[in-house]
């Protein structure tokens, strides 16, 4: 055979397995999507098939990253069309899954109507990227009533960093419903800026204003000692104890502090709460105790627990037990 006929069947046959690699991944990104339009106008109640189908199309599709953004997108766009609500709920379930950053915009229009906004937020509040953050807070910007407060939760939800500055004007110059709202969303962000924004906000309320604020600060407390920040979260504790004339709140403060603080800080707090007559503190005094494992703390405790009365006393006593402490009788 002559070298040109050679190369000329190379060629060919390179040709074809090259052709017949295109088709196979064309088949594997654009998959058979005819069920995604098969529910445009579906309702609850009727048959499921379609949904089922189109439910099985998203599943299947997160086995590769390209046929998932492919499926995405034509079910975005189901979302800017005139499907049923029916269909519109669905798919934001179902983009709540599989959805991305391409998505936002058609998620985002539907923030606009109260009958939508809850079905998009499901959605929006489970894609990560900052887009989504600038999207909520720009809707959240011409938002009013329950829309506006639902957007208000799903930033906090997603504990949008970017957000913070935001919902800190809002808590100020809100009304009550607002307030609340941009408050407990600062709370759920629990980083050090939301922290700061609600220690501003403190200092501008009055003291009955002040205790869902109080609360607040503890989620973040708690949100700094879970990143290691303990002075921080001390300094947060321990102001919330002062401060707060809420006796549940003082109790859940008084347990940050116990656990953040080391011996023998941590066994004097114990007693005090012990030795009160609050009833949250010393349940929560016990709580503590069942918490520890460092013998120099419960044998501390063992050798004070004469020096307590009535039920702070039986609770120290019954948390020690528990623990296998060997106690006294008198």
């Amino acid at each position: 055979m002559p070298k040109t006929a050679g190369f000329s069947m190379l060629v060919f046959i390179i040709g074809g397995i090259l052709c017949a690699y295109s088709f196979a991944a064309a088949e594997t990104i654009s998959p058979d999507l005819s069920c995604i339009e098969k529910i445009r106008q579906c309702k609850f109640g009727e048959t499921r098939e379609p949904f089922t189908a189109v439910e099985d199309l998203v599943r299947d599709s997160l086995k590769d990253k390209e046929r998932k953004a492919f499926v995405a997108s034509k079910l975005a766009e189901l979302l800017v069309s005139d499907s049923s609500p029916e269909c519109k709920l669905f798919v934001c379930r179902q983009l709540a899954v599989i959805g991305g950053v391409p998505e936002v915009p058609a998620l985002s229009s539907l923030l606009k109507e109260p009958n939508t906004a809850d079905m998009a937020r499901y959605a929006l509040e489970r894609i990560p990227g900052k887009e989504v953050d600038i999207a909520l807070l720009k809707e959240m910007e011409t938002a009013s009533g329950d829309v506006q407060l639902g957007i208000v939760h799903s930033l906090g939800n997603r504990k949008s960093a970017i957000a913070v500055s935001s919902l800190r004007r809002l808590a100020e110059k809100g009304d009550d419903n607002q307030k609340a709202a941009a408050v407990s969303a600062l709370g759920t962000i629990g980083n050090s800026a939301a922290a700061r924004a609600l220690s501003a906000l403190e200092r501008r309320c009055s003291a009955e204003q002040r205790e869902p604020i109080y609360r607040a600060q503890l989620r973040c407390a708690d949100n700094l000692a879970a990143e290691r920040k303990t002075r921080a979260a001390l300094n947060l504790y321990r102001r919330i104890f002062r401060e707060t004339s809420l006796a549940p709140t003082k109790a859940m403060a008084f347990c940050g502090m116990a656990r953040l603080s080391s011996y023998p800080r941590n066994v004097k707090l114990i007693l005090q709460a012990l030795d009160s007559e609050d009833p949250y503190l010393i349940t929560s005094g016990r709580r503590v105790v069942h918490e520890l494992s460092g013998k120099k703390e419960l044998s501390r405790l063992a050798n004070e627990l004469p020096k307590l009365h009535g039920q702070g006393r039986e609770c120290l006593k019954s948390a020690l037990l528990a623990k296998g402490i060997s106690v006294t009788s008198e």
